[in-house]
């Protein structure tokens, strides 16, 4: 089966933690847009919506625009991989990333939501999770992906299965960083 790789501890952990890093950079890029730009689908490029705008910062905004598209056609290639372990605990990081943009900034981002739409009914989806939060009484500013208060190896259940955020094992790699 082409998902059996991803079902060793080790590489399941890391995609966990790309996973994590993606969403992570998604959520900053997106709060730290530009909202004078917007991006014109006949042109393909930003353009200004009000005062004339730097060229380079246009062209930042753009290289933005075009990695937060990047992070999400990466992440759609990981759930369309089917491993069901991995999918349920990048279903609750991307769930706990729409909470977070919806509610700190006002945000319904489409990417996000193309990749809820591979779980099913978006609007459902998020429905339940946004009880199993009240229930919990989580609070996604304390989300596990985005730098917990909690720290690291915070369990959130969702769909009646608890997903345990991955926690760094002491490994070489980790020696070798803490060294240099």
């Amino acid at each position: 089966s082409r998902t059996n790789f991803i079902t060793h501890d080790a590489l399941q952990e890391a995609v966990i933690k790309f996973i994590k890093a993606s969403l992570a950079m998604f959520y900053s890029s997106e709060k730290n847009k530009n909202p004078r730009v917007k991006f014109s689908k006949e042109k393909n490029r930003a353009i200004s919506m009000s005062k004339p705008i730097p060229a380079m910062e246009l062209e930042r905004e753009t290289i933005n625009a075009q990695k937060r598209a990047l992070v999400i056609e990466i992440l759609k290639s990981i759930l369309l991989l089917k491993s069901d372990n991995l999918n349920e605990k990048a279903k609750t990081f991307i769930l706990f990333t729409h909470v977070q943009l919806k509610r700190n900034l006002n945000v319904e981002n489409k990417g996000i939501i193309q990749l809820l739409a591979l779980f099913g009914d978006v609007e459902k989806i998020v429905e339940k999770f946004e009880k199993e939060l009240r229930n919990q009484k989580i609070d996604p500013e304390e989300a596990p992906i985005f730098g917990s208060k909690s720290g690291p190896g915070v369990t959130v259940t969702f769909d009646g299965r608890t997903s345990k955020t991955p926690q760094m094992k002491n490994s070489q790699s980790q020696k070798a960083q803490v060294a240099k």
